[in-house]
């Protein structure tokens, strides 16, 4: 498969706009420097509290042992909490602290400002433009997360 434009175009958009963000934004929990996959890790946890183990490992396209992993040093950080299922003992649902829970909505709040503001700079057709693409780029998302292993 051929790089096309648009997907090399659409790619270094990302990145950059990545970068942009956490150098405006700062780190999800500040004191407490966190890896790309334990930010991600995080943030699924934030968007879906009680999430299992195995339902985060397929969420973000990684070995269930590699999450657990990194809940055990978020969990001896004092970010995510494991909570024992009340239906099934064997099942260990995941949350985030109530602290962290606090940070992690602080700097989400950054990030979204952040880029409210800029938006709001933009002339109004191209806001309209990017509201309307949003759609494409979820199911953009979709079609990649439908392609994980």
């Amino acid at each position: 498969m051929s790089d096309s434009p648009v997907a090399v175009q659409l790619t270094d958009l990302i990145i950059s706009m990545q970068r942009r963000l956490r150098s405006q934004a700062g780190e999800p929990l500040p004191g407490s420097p966190l890896s790309q996959a334990q930010a991600e890790l995080v943030r699924l946890v934030r968007r879906e509290p009680g999430v299992t183990v195995a339902g985060a490992a397929s969420r973000l396209g990684l070995a269930p042992n590699t999450i657990s992993t990194l809940v055990t040093r978020l969990v001896e950080n004092d970010v995510i909490v494991r909570e024992t299922d009340r239906q099934d003992a064997r099942v260990v649902r995941l949350r985030l602290t109530a602290s962290a829970h606090r940070r992690v909505l602080r700097w989400r709040d950054r990030r979204s400002g952040y880029v409210e503001e800029v938006l709001a700079s933009l002339p109004q057709r191209e806001q309209d433009q990017i509201r309307r693409a949003l759609p494409a780029l979820e199911h953009l998302l979709e079609a990649m997360e439908a392609e994980r292993p």
